[in-house]
């Protein structure tokens, strides 16, 4: 009785090692496919060219060998900008901006504003005054005190001496109002108002695409499917508009049909007689 218990061990062992190794052979023969959420292959990708549109989600881009992608952007992408330049038209209330001006304690920009930036809110920007030193550090007491009444000093007390009337410093803000080479603009605690100067530069750097339009130019670095290289998954993209960004233009009124008859006159053209109405008695 035990010895056919142990023969019945023995053949069910033998069975399961010859499905485990049997297993284990078809899986190493089997092509990787996914499996669940596990990603599927793929392999690098990099590339650029021309945007032509939106489609599926991306972006269409033709690069100048032939070859297209459509490009779409992965939600945790380390880089994603968009440069550009553009003319003081451009520019409108709510723009975020950064730029170098020396300005008294009364928020009045002194000289001509140069440079101006167009930027967005990214890791290390932030609204307000900074220094100016390029240390990234902050404004300093003079910079704090920038926009402070100097208080009289009490004999009893030293304090450090008052603030300068004005310093140089880099500030972020938003624009407020951007007519006819005037500016204003909000930073926490102060509005500064000032003027562009006649041969102002004027930069546009995003951290987003809000502002891609078909002709820009791409380049991207991220990921394809293998055999698949023309679906592109980007981690990477720089966007740059080789044409200078412009505000709407004003259509002007058409002419009514007066100013056209009065025009025609002015040419010593005739204008139409009206014809008198018969009367029927």
């Amino acid at each position: 009785m035990q010895a056919t218990r142990r023969v019945l061990w023995l053949g069910s062992a033998v069975v399961l090692a010859v499905v485990c190794v049997a297993g284990t052979a078809e899986a190493q023969n089997r092509p990787n496919r996914p499996m669940g959420n596990a990603p599927m292959n793929r392999e690098p990708a990099q590339g650029g060219g021309t945007i032509k549109g939106a489609a599926m989600g991306g972006l269409e881009v033709h690069a100048s060998g032939g070859d297209r992608y459509l490009v779409q952007i992965e939600p945790q992408a380390r880089m994603v900008e968009y440069l550009a330049t553009a003319e003081p038209s451009w520019l409108a209330p709510g723009m975020l901006v950064r730029f170098t001006a020396t300005v008294d304690r009364r928020g009045k920009i002194l000289e001509p504003i140069g440079q101006l930036e167009a930027i967005t809110l990214r890791d290390g920007v932030q609204l307000g005054v900074v220094s100016d030193m390029g240390d990234g550090g902050g404004i300093g007491e003079e910079g704090a005190a920038l926009f402070q009444e100097a208080k009289p000093e009490k004999k009893e007390k030293k304090k450090a001496p008052p603030p300068k009337d004005s310093g140089t410093w880099t500030f972020v803000g938003r624009l407020t109002e951007a007519k006819n080479g005037r500016v204003s603009i909000a930073v926490p605690g102060k509005l500064l108002k000032g003027e562009l100067s006649e041969n102002v530069k004027i930069s546009v750097d995003y951290g987003n695409l809000s502002l891609v339009k078909p002709g820009d130019q791409i380049t991207f670095q991220g990921w394809s499917p293998i055999g698949r290289k023309q679906f592109v998954m980007a981690s990477s993209v720089t966007v740059t508009s080789p044409e200078k960004l412009v505000g709407a233009t004003k259509k002007k009124p058409k002419p009514d049909s007066d100013g056209e008859a009065d025009k025609a006159g002015e040419k010593g053209e005739a204008k139409p007689e009206s014809k008198p109405e018969s009367k029927t008695e």
